[in-house]
């Protein structure tokens, strides 16, 4: 997977293959795969189709909200590659198990090419996805180190990076999150080239503790990697390698982990070399999956053309107590079949008690044989009935009227036909919240409500009924009063306007040749008409309000400066004052007078070129004028 390919420098061009081969593949494939009724393969097709390079990764589904997150690494576009600096984590969504997904998001992406391997949901909720960086700009490309990124929100915002394996000397990568019963905290497998081990971890962000670990760095005698690790009840433990070149092995451990067995080979696959491997335990059914993608034919051979995928259920006894007894198979062949390997990795997720999603990932040559991988996907489907003798059930749920930011919430009406009370989910609690089976609305957007049932001891489960709620911002308006028709030169205007919105009111002057407004307060200085609005831009929760805009008349009072503009000096007549200021646009007092009288000359050479504001006070009253300094 993480590892690094080994390509043969010879490539097998012929363009038609002889019967011969076809009857060979399918020839093995019946007298070694046995077929199990219990199970059915369903709907198997593309997933995700385009010139990329999507593989590995992880997935999980909400039950609560049915909303499932595929979590994968994307280097997109023509010039995409197994390896490149344009690698990164994204993520992808389906409301639908899997019908429909939509377009990836990314989350995650640095300098490398950032590889996701797995990850996990802990039991408080939070997403752990295990990654490598892989620095492929240096002239032998090779692996910065290994760690994973956290969400403590559903994967809405992620925390950085933390390293886990640092160390180049003793490399390991971390996969999928696993617990063992009876003992606290979590498990994860993680390896590199020859090497394997289980990572301990008591709250799932430290994984420093080596629980159990397969050496053989040393002696070269299996070249294991990429594990994968599953529970299957009564203490026992499985574990399937992939070993290169060879058939995918198996160790097995009877006391809780604490001792395994020696790496054997199985018959998965028909022995053929696969890429890792995926298992996992299915407790109500006391089964074990397991699921494998060969690699017949290794890198680019005719024989890929019948390389495919490889569906087992197993009892656990049996497959634990001898690694050469996997039968009861479903093959598919792979989604594109062509001659470049089958890249494989799979990943799963429960879709309900009877129902698993699997994905993987195909490869295939572009005209200039680089090497393109896209997604297929397909769904388990068990033939046991864990429900045979309840009753079925149907939620109806009324469809969600558009609503306004303002209505606050909104009562969603669902029944059952088994009269169970019906409970709801929001797939974005950013946009809504669930309180008390009520949509308390959160913002303006829109997110999907799913009705559930989950059946008691006379009921089935009832299917899961979405429906889409869509919140339209909120219209505000402006109180702004008319103010009167007209003020004298020498006066200070606090404006009081304010939105039904509770938004801040922002105001604008259309001229201001005789008045200047600073922040809320509109200052009168010379003769004329203003023309002062009042404005609210609205935010992602309102829509903008409509202007309210006031006119009226400045009349002259006593108070005159002159000449204005002016470069030397003014003259500033009828002060009747005990003070005179003039202020800068900063607010800033520049002279300052105290001995005033009928007539003050001012020598304003030393100022900047601006407007300056005359402040007189005289008998507790404030006057104001304006001029400018050229």
């Amino acid at each position: 997977m993480l590892l690094i390919e080994k390509y043969y420098n010879v490539r097998v061009k012929t363009k038609h293959l002889s019967l011969f081969i076809f009857s060979l593949f399918f020839c093995a494939h019946h007298c070694f795969a046995q077929e199990d009724s219990d199970i059915t393969i369903l709907d198997h097709k593309a997933s995700f189709i385009g010139d990329h390079y999507a593989f590995l990764g992880f997935m999980n589904k909400n039950v609560k909200t049915n909303e499932i997150q595929h979590f994968f690494r994307l280097d997109d576009g023509m010039k995409s590659s197994h390896a490149g600096p344009k690698g990164a984590i994204v993520v992808r969504k389906s409301f639908d198990d899997g019908e429909n997904w939509t377009s990836p998001e990314l989350v995650y992406k640095d300098e490398y090419d950032d590889r996701i391997s797995s990850g996990g949901v802990l039991d408080n909720g939070d997403i752990i996805l295990f990654m490598g960086r892989y620095n492929v700009l240096v002239p032998i490309a090779s692996f910065v180190d290994f760690g994973y990124i956290c969400s403590k929100d559903n994967g809405k915002t992620w925390s950085s990076y933390v390293c886990i394996s640092c160390n180049k000397d003793n490399f390991s990568l971390p996969y999928n999150i696993f617990k063992i019963p009876t003992k606290s905290g979590y498990f994860c497998a993680s390896y590199f080239s020859y090497y394997a081990d289980i990572r301990y971890s008591p709250d799932g962000y430290n994984w420093d503790s080596v629980y159990y670990k397969w050496d053989y760095r040393v002696s070269k005698e299996i070249n294991i990697s990429e594990p994968s690790i599953s529970y299957v009840g009564n203490g026992k433990l499985i574990a399937l390698f992939r070993v290169e070149a060879g058939a995918i092995h198996q160790s097995v451990s009877y006391d809780y982990g604490k001792t395994w067995s020696y790496p054997v080979p199985t018959n998965i696959a028909n022995s053929y070399f696969c890429s890792q491997p995926l298992n996992f335990y299915d407790e109500a059914l006391q089964r074990v999956f397991t699921i494998a993608c060969d690699r017949r034919g290794m890198v680019d051979n005719h024989l890929n053309l019948g390389s495919g995928v490889w569906v087992y259920c197993s009892e656990p006894k049996g497959i634990s107590d001898s690694a050469e007894t996997y039968k009861n198979s479903k093959f598919l062949l792979r989604g594109k079949p062509n001659i470049a390997r089958l890249l494989g990795y799979p990943v799963y997720t429960k879709l309900n008690d009877s129902t698993y999603l699997i994905l993987y990932s195909e490869a295939n040559f572009r005209s200039d044989w680089s090497e393109n991988a896209e997604l297929y996907q397909f769904k388990i489907h068990l033939g046991i009935d864990l429900y045979k003798n309840r009753e079925i059930q149907k939620i109806k749920f009324d469809s969600l009227l558009q609503v306004r930011y303002d209505a606050g919430i909104v009562i969603p009406k669902a029944s059952s036909t088994s009269n169970l009370k019906v409970k709801f989910f929001s797939s974005d609690t950013k946009i809504a919240k669930i309180i008390n089976d009520t949509i308390c609305i959160v913002s303006a957007g829109k997110c999907i409500i799913v009705a559930k049932q989950f059946g008691n001891s006379e009921y089935k489960p009832a299917d899961s009924v979405f429906r889409w709620l869509i919140i339209n911002k909120a219209q505000q308006k402006i109180k702004f009063e008319q103010l009167q028709h007209t003020f004298q030169n020498d006066t200070i205007l606090h404006l009081e306007a304010y939105a039904t919105s509770g938004l801040d009111v922002y105001y604008t002057l259309m001229d201001d040749k005789n008045a200047i407004l600073s922040n809320n307060e509109l200052h009168l200085f010379d003769v004329g008409d203003v023309r002062i609005t009042a404005h609210q831009d609205g935010n992602e929760n309102y829509e903008p309000a409509p202007c309210v805009e006031h006119i009226f008349t400045i009349k002259g009072s006593e108070l005159k400066v002159s000449p204005n503009p002016a470069s030397s000096s003014i003259l500033i007549k009828n002060t009747h004052s005990s003070v005179i200021q003039i202020i800068n646009c900063f607010g800033d007092i520049v002279i300052e007078d105290y001995n005033c009288s009928e007539s003050r000359s001012f020598d304003i050479r030393s100022l900047n070129s601006g407007i300056y504001i005359v402040r007189i006070v005289s008998n507790n009253r404030i006057r104001y004028s304006m001029f400018i300094k050229q």
